[in-house]
């Protein structure tokens, strides 16, 4: 996503999206366009005195996000808000049935930054895997390059590495 359509999305209560904007490069012979509505607190309106649910459940993350802003973490940000909702009848019924299920669900959420820290991870751990493949084919070169410079032959060589013949030479 473009950091302009990130700006939108924050600041607008509609955003079309296509999925070749996902891309570096143009080109393809399908498109797919998506229009995303901000559900946040304050935003498309209309959508939001159709639909009081909605609404609530806009109020309810808003609590958290505002809990969290007074720098409490986000589990006791969940509670705090969760107390503020049913105490102010926002999502009243359903919190004092669902509560937990609710605090968990947030708490699993995707998390961008987490994400991307384990991509992150993973990709050293492929590179360092990728490396040391890489080195130990330089050192095996290395090996049989000098084998041949002490006057050793292909045969020879190949019966002390247990490498085959050709895979010798091709290292040569």
């Amino acid at each position: 996503m473009k950091k302009k359509q990130v700006v939108e999305i924050i600041y607008e209560d509609k955003v079309e999206l296509r999925l070749s904007d996902a891309f570096e490069t143009p080109g393809g012979c399908m498109e797919f366009t998506a229009i995303m509505l901000n559900i946040n607190l304050g935003h498309n309106k209309a959508i939001m005195n159709q639909c009081k649910l909605l609404e609530e459940y806009a109020t309810f993350i808003e609590q958290i996000r505002t809990f969290q802003s007074k720098g409490y973490e986000l589990e006791d940000a969940i509670d705090a808000a969760s107390e503020y909702c049913i105490e102010h009848g926002v999502l009243r019924e359903f919190l004092l049935k669902n509560r937990n299920e609710v605090r968990n669900l947030i708490l699993t959420e995707y998390d961008e930054k987490k994400h991307m820290e384990i991509v992150k991870r993973d990709a050293m751990e492929e590179g360092r895997i990728d490396g040391l493949a890489e080195g130990r084919e330089l050192e095996r070169t290395l090996i049989v390059q000098k084998m041949l410079k002490n006057g050793m032959s292909v045969s020879e060589i190949s019966q002390i590495t247990e490498l085959t013949e050709d895979e010798v030479r091709k290292l040569i």
